[in-house]
């Protein structure tokens, strides 16, 4: 599990001021998820199928930061998304997305877990990412509902440096038949019936005999 430093004072005068500047043009509905979105879109080697869901929130930042401002949001990108999707702020999940887990949890699960390196995981239910976040060391796979927490799940991995697989699947958990050394997952429980048929399946087809999963 990566911990990653937070902003110099200068980029965090920087985000702070940019979404001050937001709320004052109307822009109530989260300017840091503006800011996180603009700012991955000029990434050189941003996904066009992320931008293109995220286009919503997507601004020209040269309308709002100097050149000299956009370098140094540059110079710290990973901790600059990470502060703008950061998951235990109450103002991050306020537009159709939905925070499943807290940090704190995640850290709990990744403590128990002592996750192997180059283990291979599983992730249904992804969310933003909270978990494939943090497994940096590892193999992850996993799907996610939210067309925009699936998108939000893309620029967060990317920039600590995760490679995984996340899918957006519309069913409760899209069924695939490897094993897994871990899953871990905390699925939408409102969808009842659903949730526990596929827990089920996970629990018998895809853990390895010495496998764990944390729900």
């Amino acid at each position: 599990m990566t911990q990653f430093e937070r902003l110099s004072v200068e980029a965090q005068n920087i985000v702070n001021n940019f979404s001050y500047s937001m709320l004052s043009k109307g822009f109530y509905h989260n300017p840091l998820m503006i800011l996180g979105a603009s700012l991955y879109a000029i990434n050189p080697n941003a996904k066009s199928s992320v931008v293109k869901e995220l286009d919503n929130y997507i601004i020209d930042l040269k309308e709002e930061l100097s050149s000299d401002q956009i370098d140094i949001l540059k110079n710290e990108y990973t901790n600059v998304i990470l502060s703008c999707f950061d998951q235990n702020s109450e103002n991050t999940f306020r537009n159709g997305t939905i925070q499943i887990t807290p940090s704190g949890l995640v850290d709990l699960c990744l403590r128990i877990a002592e996750c192997r390196p180059n283990s291979e995981v599983y992730l249904p239910y992804n969310g933003t990412g909270e978990f494939s976040r943090k497994l940096i060391s590892c193999k992850c796979e996993g799907y996610e509902q939210s067309i925009i927490n699936w998108a939000i799940s893309e620029v967060v991995n990317s920039a600590v440096g995760v490679k995984c697989n996340i899918e957006c699947a519309a069913l409760p958990i899209a069924m695939t038949t490897k094993e897994y050394d871990y899953i871990f997952t905390c699925p939408p429980f409102a969808q009842r019936r659903e949730v526990i048929s596929s827990l089920i399946h996970l629990l018998e087809t895809n853990l390895k005999k010495d496998g764990n999963t944390y729900i």
